[in-house]
């Protein structure tokens, strides 16, 4: 009986260890609480006028963000360093496991002019 157990407990381990890795290798998305966690905290952020995509990768339970944001297109470089500055702060902060944040920064309307091209 304590065989059965103890085997049943190793299967058990060996479940959650095995299925946490293949969620990694097939690049499971997080929950959706934690995208609408990243892109609350990014439209927060003062400057951006527009989420136009997120990306996230996982390892090792750590996250990697991957943000393509619409800002006003007269700003200068430094406020866009600035605002990829802020998101990287404010989400490193307000997210668990977020350790690197990618940002690259678009002119407003970017977004609404390439879905009109391809819709045409």
């Amino acid at each position: 009986m304590t065989t059965i157990l103890i085997a049943g407990l190793i299967l058990h381990s060996a479940w959650e260890v095995g299925s946490n890795a293949v969620k990694e290798l097939i690049d499971l998305s997080p929950s959706q609480m934690t995208l609408a966690a990243i892109e609350e905290t990014v439209e927060k952020v003062e400057g951006v006028t527009f989420v136009q995509s997120v990306r996230i990768r996982t390892m090792g339970g750590a996250l990697y963000v991957e943000l393509t944001i619409e800002v006003t297109p007269t700003i200068t470089v430094e406020e866009g360093y600035a605002i990829g500055q802020q998101i990287r702060e404010g989400l490193m902060a307000e997210v668990p496991n977020i350790i690197d944040v990618s940002t690259t920064l678009a002119p407003r309307g970017m977004y609404l002019r390439q879905f009109l091209a391809a819709e045409t």
